[in-house]
């Protein structure tokens, strides 16, 4: 079974179909990582439906023509097709999709949809790419003498910590937040603004500098990101974060 806990998923799962409307939710399990446990599992409010490649007319014959009342989980354990191969596309549009990694389900049960405060809605994409950058590499974070983040701000930033303390990891005094560190805390501006931008200065103008004096040795950049547009605070839809993490190791070259 996959690393997140089945009965969590499941919890997460009856809590999408609470409320007399309607309602489909597709779960693309690219892995297939659940597909043995889904043979099993019941829902409280809701069928499960097993999506396959080649049935793609067929389930959308049935969910709106033949079965038009009913709560049901799509469940399809394969990657979501390409639009244009995807026959189900627009009924993904009245639908929900559910989503089984750590930091999806993170936003969930954070209930983070306020587009103000974006550095909560990226806190958990950042844990998660922390927490497997060290499960993956064996490392802990005192292997680097620098680690930043950026743009979760300030807010942001202590919500970080606090996951990441929860997974059982420490960041040390040293960590930074690229846009948390634009501003005093006098100021009360409380972020950067833009997680790309954020990094590119600090990497540019701070870290890049520090590891060619040799301040800095071992490095952790984790940018982040939001995955949104205009519609998706008006519909209270909780916001999905996005991150990724690159190291640098500096080389007598680069001195």
């Amino acid at each position: 079974m996959a690393e997140l806990n089945l009965k969590q998923i499941i919890d997460r799962l009856n809590a999408e179909f609470t409320g007399e409307t309607r309602k489909l939710v597709f779960w693309y399990d690219d892995k297939a990582e659940f597909a043995e446990d889904m043979e099993t599992v019941e829902l409280q409010n809701a069928k499960i439906y097993h999506l396959q490649p080649d049935n793609q007319f067929y389930t959308k014959y049935f969910l709106e023509r033949v079965d038009k009342t009913t709560n049901y989980l799509i469940y399809a354990p394969f990657p979501k097709p390409d639009v244009r191969d995807n026959h189900l596309e627009d009924t993904l549009l009245y639908s929900k999709r559910f989503y089984a990694d750590r930091a999806s389900l993170l936003s969930v049960d954070l209930g983070i949809d306020d587009e103000a405060n974006m550095g909560a809605a990226m806190a958990p994409a950042a844990c998660d790419t922390i927490v497997t950058h060290f499960e993956e590499t064996g490392r802990s974070p005192d292997y680097y003498d620098g680690i930043f983040t950026g743009d979760l701000g300030r807010h942001g930033k202590e919500m970080l910590e606090y996951l990441l303390s929860k997974e059982g990891i420490t960041l040390p005094k040293y960590y930074m937040d690229c846009g948390a560190s634009y501003f005093t805390p006098e100021q009360k501006t409380f972020q950067g603004g833009s997680g790309a931008g954020c990094v590119n200065t600090v990497f540019n103008s701070y870290i890049l500098k520090k590891m060619q004096k040799g301040e800095l040795k071992r490095v952790l950049v984790v940018p982040t990101g939001a995955l949104l547009n205009k519609d998706t605070p008006l519909q209270k839809e909780t916001i999905p974060g996005i991150s990724h993490a690159f190291t640098l190791e500096s080389h007598p070259f680069l001195t």
